[in-house]
């Protein structure tokens, strides 16, 4: 209801038959009445439920439709004309000049520091959005000491989960970057999935590799949990069987592991 309301009000639509519509399918109507035959894009983020983005779809016939998710099993089932697009990390110059266009003055102030911390998050796009919005506003009035704490604080895996999609003077999603994650990890369809993911982290991150068996004699993981977390894009297989973990994840699954098993695990 509430999106269906944002798109009733972008769409021009007037209050006072807003305040007339009873039911979902009434503002259905209204939003594709208001969308007509109109060739517009549009954008259904982060999507969860196929049934979900077929209907929002359906509200704009001559329209075309943007979808991203999380879930591979929402990418095969919506089958959108077979245009899938996985999308990978950024590379060190993508990475570079997407901070420099969101903090342009703390990159220029340290761009070596800025390079090292496109490697730390590893390309992760939400990830570097969120860091250069930190930067943005810490490097504001341009003083070289508040910039290089900046980067000090962001140095650590900690203070980067942290790290807030918006600020709250821009409204809308506020969570931290360990929140929107905490959504992939609550919706995984078992308690041992989630205890997997947390085991799974001792291992070196992204570009490092472990195998099924590495993860079976290790963390107790079978490969069935494995194809979970993985469907689920927690873990990425890396070909041959192998799979590996980006860093960012890694750091956020080990604080759901207790120390003394982080212990144990590690003398495995």
């Amino acid at each position: 209801l509430e999106q269906l309301r944002r798109w009733a009000e972008a769409l021009g639509v007037a209050p006072e038959r807003m305040r007339n519509l009873a039911s979902i399918e009434d503002w259905k109507k209204v939003v594709k009445d208001a969308i007509g035959e109109r060739r517009l894009l549009l954008v259904l983020d982060d999507v969860w439920s196929v049934k979900d983005a077929r209907e929002f779809a359906g509200l704009g016939p001559a329209c075309v439709t943007l979808v991203t998710t999380r879930l591979r099993k929402v990418a095969a089932d919506l089958w959108l004309q077979g245009r899938i697009t996985e999308v990978d990390e950024l590379d060190e110059a993508s990475g570079l000049d997407l901070l420099t266009h969101i903090a342009p003055h703390a990159v220029a102030a340290d761009p070596d520091g800025a390079r090292r911390m496109v490697g730390t998050v590893q390309g992760l796009p939400l990830a570097l959005v969120l860091v250069g919005k930190f930067l943005k506003r810490e490097s504001g009035d341009k003083d070289p000491d508040r910039i290089a704490e900046a980067f000090t604080t962001l140095r650590t895996a900690g203070e980067r989960l942290k790290l807030r999609l918006h600020d709250e003077e821009e409204g809308g999603d506020e969570r931290t970057l360990e929140e929107i994650i905490d959504v992939s990890f609550g919706a995984l369809p078992s308690d041992a999935a989630r205890t997997a993911l947390a085991r799974l982290a001792i291992f070196r991150p992204k570009p490092h590799l472990f195998s099924k068996a590495m993860a079976r004699d290790i963390c107790d993981t079978e490969a069935s949990l494995l194809y979970q977390l993985n469907d689920m894009g927690l873990v990425e297989h890396a070909g041959g069987g192998d799979y590996t973990m980006h860093r960012v994840i890694a750091e956020y699954a080990r604080k759901k592991l207790p120390r003394s098993d982080a212990e144990a695990l590690n003398r495995k």
